[in-house]
């Protein structure tokens, strides 16, 4: 039978957790022994103390670093936590206008991420630490994606000897161009080079159409587009075959103008 006398609790480590009357204060996680205790009286006897063991676990807490990433480049999120053992959760926020966010778990968020507009967006992605049973506080990450920027160009046709006048456009603002050179078919002075203009002498070097491929890359803000390819066709200057002749008053002239490409047409003007 009980005898009804007051039970008192104690705390072995008061740094840890702390008994006040029947009220437990937790102040950091460890193992604490909490010992409750009843003293006797003229009737009873004092009763065997009985302690429990108390094992307080650490709320786990994730640090994870928000990024900034080029649209189809991978966000590498590496998630880390203050105690070990610890599992992460995340689930996706917010994603706007950028596709490839999905929840999911592990230490690191590693997924390929496309900005589907044209201006900057973002992904939020919500965490949840896990470790012995307790859930952390979640903790928000914020994964900028920076769209690719385009580029605009045309064709051309030029005469051998000509400059090359390419501009370079894009719809997006502040945007540089690089470009290379892909192949040049009897054509020479093509070169790689940077700007917002293509401007080249080129210099057909046959009597046969040349060109020069390009391809030209637009970059913006440390993101780089898709290339786009540029053809210049190089046109070979014609050059006129012929003969002086002399002749007698009333004579015909009979002179015949060939060149070296077959579909050259000529004119000619009368020199004194």
């Amino acid at each position: 039978a009980s005898s009804g006398l007051p039970v008192s609790f104690s705390s072995s480590n008061i740094a840890i957790a702390r008994v006040d009357g029947n009220t437990l204060t937790v102040f950091s996680a460890g193992t604490v022994i909490i010992t409750a205790s009843q003293p006797g009286n003229e009737t009873f006897n004092s009763a065997a103390d009985v302690p429990r063991i108390l094992t307080i676990n650490t709320v786990p807490e994730v640090t994870a670093s928000d990024a900034v990433i080029c649209s189809g480049q991978a966000t590498n999120v590496q998630l880390y936590a203050n105690t070990g053992g610890t599992a992460f959760s995340w689930y996706v926020q917010r994603a706007g206008n950028v596709s490839g966010a999905v929840s999911g778990s592990g230490e690191i968020i590693n997924q390929t991420l496309y900005n589907n507009s044209s201006l900057p967006d973002s992904v939020i992605y919500t965490i949840v630490p896990v470790a012995k049973g307790c859930s952390g506080h979640p903790t928000e990450v914020t994964i900028a994606v920076k769209p690719l920027p385009d580029v605009y160009v045309n064709d051309a046709t030029i005469c051998s000897g000509d400059t090359a006048h390419i501009p370079l456009l894009s719809a997006f603002p502040e945007t540089s161009f690089i470009w290379i050179v892909e192949n040049a078919v009897n054509v020479v002075n093509a070169t790689p080079g940077s700007g917002t203009s293509i401007e080249q002498i080129l210099t057909n070097t046959t009597s046969s159409s040349g060109r020069a491929l390009y391809a030209v890359t637009p970059v913006s803000e440390g993101c780089a587009g898709m290339p786009v390819h540029l053809t210049i066709t190089v046109n070979p200057l014609p050059r006129v075959n012929t003969t002086s002749k002399t002749i007698c008053s009333q004579q015909s002239t009979s002179i015949t103008l060939t060149s070296n490409i077959q579909e050259a047409s000529f004119s000619w003007v009368v020199s004194n």
